[in-house]
């Protein structure tokens, strides 16, 4: 995970997501159902984990697959329609990592153990896991802090 050098990401626009009712306090519990949850979701399909600066989970949240107005507004740079939301990750300036491989349950917190370090010398701010169903057989998993 060393390897793994963060980038600044600066999100425009706010991430909407909505809130699960169900959230497991521990990371790898939460990490392992979700992670089962977007496999058999739709190509598109977001999921994310809030989690604080001691990997314990703050809340999961999830965001249907793009609609083809919303697709059609990020090819063309356009402000996004408004889309169903509990809670945003807000716009703004984020320290960003994007996993090479999809971790198991059983090798989250180890990776994140590393990220989580160096967002501690940032200062306490919420680490967000995405996980996003990018074709069949893939689930891209990156994570942000905010600078």
């Amino acid at each position: 995970m060393e390897n793994n050098k963060p980038m600044i990401l600066h999100l425009f626009q706010e991430l909407p997501y909505i809130l699960d009712t169900e959230n497991p306090r521990d990371l790898s519990l939460a990490y392992g159902d979700l992670l089962d949850r977007i496999d058999r979701s739709e190509i598109g399909s977001e999921i994310c984990i809030a989690l604080s600066p001691v990997l314990t989970v703050l809340f999961t949240a999830f965001q249907e697959p793009p609609t083809e107005e919303l697709r059609q507004a990020v090819a063309q740079g356009l402000p996004h329609p408004k889309r169903k939301q509990d809670i945003t990750i807000a716009s703004g300036d984020y320290h960003f990592v994007q996993l090479p491989m999809t971790p198991t349950k059983e090798e989250v917190e180890q990776i994140l153990l590393p990220l989580s370090e160096m967002q501690a010398c940032d200062g306490a701010s919420t680490i967000y896991i995405r996980m996003i169903k990018e074709n069949l057989l893939e689930v891209i998993v990156q994570v942000l802090w905010a600078v």
